[in-house]
């Protein structure tokens, strides 16, 4: 039973402590997401950017066929939503 107890005083300690820490350092901001990344290989490029709309769209682009893919978030539905895709022009 000491044990118990010894445990769950260690635990709310902890909590708290987590509690004034979150608190303290502001994290406000840190629920933003921060867009302006980009990874790229052989065969595609992935950018992320801010969308007119307000939200963040992710722009994939396969390089050896020329074809592009935007992508945002639809918070509605919860999932990746297809907003346009085509060929790039002048990509040959």
């Amino acid at each position: 039973m000491k044990t118990k107890n010894s445990a769950i005083w260690l635990l709310s300690i902890s909590a708290a402590l987590l509690l004034g820490l979150n608190l303290l350092t502001g994290t406000r901001s840190a629920n933003v997401a921060r867009a302006a990344d980009s990874v790229s290989d052989q065969d595609f490029s992935m950018v992320t950017a801010r969308t007119p709309q307000g939200g963040d769209a992710l722009y994939i682009m396969e390089k050896r066929s020329g074809i592009m893919v935007v992508l945002t978030w639809d918070p509605s539905a919860k999932k990746m939503v297809a907003r346009a895709a085509g060929p790039i022009e002048g990509n040959r």
